[in-house]
């Protein structure tokens, strides 16, 4: 798992963490299972401050992404990658659909937008 945060990007760090281990579930860099770093080896890793990582892990906990045994290791939960991909692209799909709004774009011309682009994403 390749995480990286930015202090200047606005975002507090630990939400940076949480999209980032959201991202890696999703794209099946994280399984089912696999177990993550502890909380200090993470922040060491990431040079932040270990309650950065706690608040991170616990947000994913409690959103069900991440499962955890008492005393045990922060795991993967079990069918977490299906429902945290449909989570982002939920998310991407409500932010297109505000920016088509906005610039007065129809439904049906984002749709063939998207179809030409994954068209011409298949033709690479």
């Amino acid at each position: 798992m390749h995480l990286v945060l930015d202090p200047n990007n606005g975002l507090p760090l630990y939400l940076q963490l949480v999209d980032g281990v959201r991202e890696a579930v999703a794209a099946g860099a994280l399984v089912d299972g696999e177990e993550l770093p502890s909380v200090r080896a993470l922040g060491a890793e990431l040079r932040v401050n270990y309650h950065t990582v706690a608040k991170a892990y616990r947000r994913l906990e409690d959103e069900g992404v991440l499962r955890r045994r008492r005393g045990g290791p922060y795991q993967v939960a079990p069918q977490a990658g299906a429902g945290v991909a449909d989570e982002l692209l939920a998310a991407d799909a409500d932010a297109l659909l505000r920016r088509a709004d906005a610039l007065g774009v129809s439904l049906d011309t984002v749709i063939d937008l998207l179809r030409k682009r994954s068209e011409a994403e298949d033709r690479r």
